[in-house]
């Protein structure tokens, strides 16, 4: 039996300190809609890379300026002050 309750003060005091020492959430993103636009940049490329047409012979340039804007939005998000 004191075992018992030994077992059961230990859990208690156990649940009473966790939540101080939780696990430590994951950082916050520095640019949450940079890295929004970027995702929807590739998602964008990856639907103009399988496209059986050409997009009203826009296919081409519109895959070029995604690019250069993914590669933008990259280099933005790196810069001093988005930090």
């Amino acid at each position: 039996m004191l075992k018992k309750l030994s077992v059961v003060a230990l859990l208690l005091g156990l649940m009473t300190i966790t939540p101080s020492m939780s696990i430590a959430s994951p950082p916050r993103e520095r640019c949450p809609n940079i890295d929004r636009a970027i995702r929807a940049l590739e998602v964008a490329m990856h639907d103009m890379e399988v496209a059986d047409h050409d997009f009203c012979g826009q296919k081409r340039d519109a895959m070029e300026a995604t690019r250069v804007a993914i590669e933008r939005l990259r280099r933005a998000k790196e810069c001093e002050r988005c930090r």
